[in-house]
């Protein structure tokens, strides 16, 4: 949610739910991965499968406005960097990068990879904001910004008040400051203790195991209203109930296809691009059609 409007990004379009329910289409942008503000400005920025673009309101809706010039990075992970307006923009091939702007925002003119031996290329990450510090979750653990030394260094405590130095594919930080992790395909929350200002694990506390397609979990948890948080997942929306302290598992979710193989020259390939409308609807392919 962006200036009181909906954002839904998607592989071949991105829309934009208005506050009276209405929806519409910007156009001129490829696949958009993520939305997001810029400090002192009135414009977003739509993170494409194909580098960066500005967005800007025209009336009440909003339309592409320029594409920022520079290294054009899919930004299979995303986030803006508080205070400098740094991009922080990673994906599997490029590795993970911190881009500075022009004072106008139409050009990248900085940009510095932060790759290392302790996390090296090759897999996918999530750059989140926990505290007003950038921290980046990997499968070689948990990583924190460094700003006054430039660098990417291992998040000890983080490690220690969730799960250790294991394998994490999702970290976000809601409004109340809960700390929502995702590390062997488990959804758990770090619940952040205002009045001694820690965070505690509690034991058992799990939602929706076993839903999530590896990093592809794309969750967003709103600040929890009466005991409850809604969870934006790859084919839908769940609703945690967060009082009940118990593992939560979703409920059978469609068919995701991740790979399909063609034994001969002469078969046919057939793929889609969308889930099932009605999961419960059992999808017949005709002997006939093989």
């Amino acid at each position: 949610v962006h200036r009181g409007d909906l954002f839904c990004t998607g592989s071949r379009a991105l829309g934009v739910i208005r506050p009276n329910g209405q929806m519409y289409l910007v156009q001129g942008l490829p696949g958009v991965w993520h939305i997001a503000d810029i400090e002192g400005c009135d414009r977003l920025i739509a993170a494409t499968y194909l580098g960066f673009y500005l967005l800007s309101k025209n009336g009440d809706r909003w339309r592409m406005a320029a594409q920022i010039k520079g290294t054009p990075y899919s930004a299979k992970s995303f986030c803006v960097e508080p205070g400098t307006n740094a991009l922080w923009v990673a994906n599997k091939e490029d590795g993970i990068h911190r881009l500075l702007l022009s004072p106008g925002g139409d050009s990248i003119i900085h940009e510095k990879c932060y790759n290392s031996p302790a996390l090296p290329k090759g897999n996918n990450v999530c750059i989140t904001i926990v505290d007003g510090n950038i921290v980046i979750a990997s499968r070689q653990g948990l990583f924190r910004y460094d700003n006054r030394n430039d660098t990417l260094t291992k998040d000890s405590l983080l490690e220690k008040a969730a799960d250790g130095p294991t394998a994490y594919t999702y970290l976000h930080q809601d409004t109340l400051r809960n700390i929502w992790y995702v590390a062997d395909g488990v959804l758990k929350r770090l619940y952040y203790n205002a009045l001694q200002d820690e965070y505690i694990l509690r034991e058992g506390e799990i939602y929706l195991a076993d839903t999530f397609v590896e990093d592809f979990e794309h969750i967003d948890v709103y600040a929890p209203i009466k005991g409850k948080a809604l969870a934006a997942l790859e084919d839908g929306f769940a609703l945690l109930n967060i009082s009940a302290h118990v593992e939560q598992k979703a409920p059978n979710t469609t068919l995701q296809v991740r790979n399909v193989y063609a034994s001969g020259p002469s078969d046919s390939l057939v793929y889609a691009g969308s889930y099932l409308p009605m999961p419960e609807r059992p999808l017949r392919i005709p002997y006939a059609y093989n």
